[in-house]
């Protein structure tokens, strides 16, 4: 009985699939690091935020830079990308963002990837 309860865990959690947040992202450089009011040259700036998304859901705005995802330091959208895929959709998570040279935290529910995007 364990055994079947633990395949349909491991079923339950592939069809879920990967994280997702509906955001477009480019890596920080220091000219728009220094524009923005970004005090170090880690972050990722979102350059999109899709309709209807857990990242648009969240209050995440494009222009927005990300420092920080649950305290966790993010250097660029590489690391960014291998993060939220990481987390179970549904699972709520803190970022830290600059919006107008002013940092906030904003939270996010991690969404599933839509099937016609995938």
């Amino acid at each position: 009985m364990q055994r079947l309860f633990f395949l349909f865990l491991i079923g339950w959690m592939t069809l879920q699939g990967p994280g997702w947040l509906g955001i477009t992202v480019q890596d920080l450089t220091p000219q728009m690091a220094m524009r923005l009011g970004v005090p170090s040259k880690e972050g990722v700036l979102v350059t999109g935020v899709q309709f209807g998304s857990p990242a648009k859901k969240g209050g995440l705005e494009q222009g927005d830079v990300i420092l920080s995802l649950n305290g966790e330091k993010i250097p660029n959208s590489e690391a960014l990308r291998k993060e939220i895929l990481q987390i179970r959709p549904g699972t709520p998570i803190q970022l830290t963002i600059i919006r107008n040279r002013s940092e906030k935290k904003i939270e996010i529910a991690v969404g599933t990837l839509p099937r016609e995007a995938a």
